[in-house]
């Protein structure tokens, strides 16, 4: 390459068996068949083949264009690395991708640069289509009231496994305002979102506290003791709220 780039070869940098990744590459999750000709019950599992790979974000972080090529990438050396040619079809694989919101940004660009559809298949399932790997997107934001309840409720009887611990701990905790209205709410997961009840708890006594004495003319310090008093937290927090509430009359 150096010989038939002649000249133009000082303007170029030239790495020699170049390391692809500064870690080894691991997919999150491969789920395999195995029979063939199986097909799965559950909505997430019925785009499912031979050769499922799975990449889960976690709810504080998001599915970006770089993360798909990341898994595009895996599903491309996975069928690759094999004994035979073409031991794995491309048609035997699928691309799951797991993320607490739906990922605009990422589905925007495939649909612009690599011409996939989108496709709703069901409440947060998506299929990206076009491609010669079946590719779903999975929001976990968006499951349905029915299914948090009977997540809850297989959480009751399972609340001492850890895969279940993992499901209320990401699932649940990003579908918070179902699992409040939720009806079966059991004292084990009352254990487990403990801090996130208490917190409410404080929002909605300093929300009565604070504008209830602003309608009555109370000066801010007078507010700041009080909700010090019967809420049972510090200044600082008692400011936080203050200045929230503040801002919601106002606004």
């Amino acid at each position: 390459m150096r010989v038939e780039l002649g000249d133009e070869a000082e303007n170029l940098l030239f790495e020699r068996e170049h390391q692809l990744s500064h870690k080894p590459l691991e997919m999150d999750l491969l789920i395999i068949k195995m029979q063939n000709g199986i097909q799965l019950k559950k909505n997430i599992g019925k785009i499912f083949r031979k050769h499922n790979i799975i990449e889960y974000k976690s709810p504080k972080d998001y599915l970006s264009i770089n993360d798909f090529y990341k898994v595009y990438g895996y599903a491309c050396i996975y069928q690759a690395d094999t004994k035979e040619m073409c031991e794995i079809l491309p048609s035997d694989i699928t691309l799951t991708m797991i993320s607490n919101k739906f990922p605009r940004k990422m589905v925007n660009y495939l649909q612009k640069e690599r011409g996939l559809a989108v496709h709703k298949q069901g409440q947060g399932i998506y299929y990206l289509e076009g491609d010669q790997f079946k590719i779903q997107v999975l929001v976990n934001k968006e499951l349905s009231r029915e299914e948090i309840e009977e997540l809850i409720e297989r959480y009751e009887g399972e609340k001492n496994n850890k895969w279940y611990s993992d499901v209320a701990d990401t699932i649940l905790r990003g579908n918070w305002e179902s699992v409040k209205e939720a009806k079966s709410m059991c004292e084990a997961l009352r254990e487990l979102f403990r801090e996130e009840l208490e917190e409410e708890r404080e929002i909605g006594q300093a929300k009565v506290i604070v504008q209830d004495n602003l309608e009555s003319g109370a000066s801010k310090e007078i507010i700041i003791k009080k909700l010090q008093k019967f809420v049972h937290i510090d200044r600082e927090k008692a400011e936080q709220y203050y200045q929230q509430n503040l801002r919601e009359l106002k606004g």
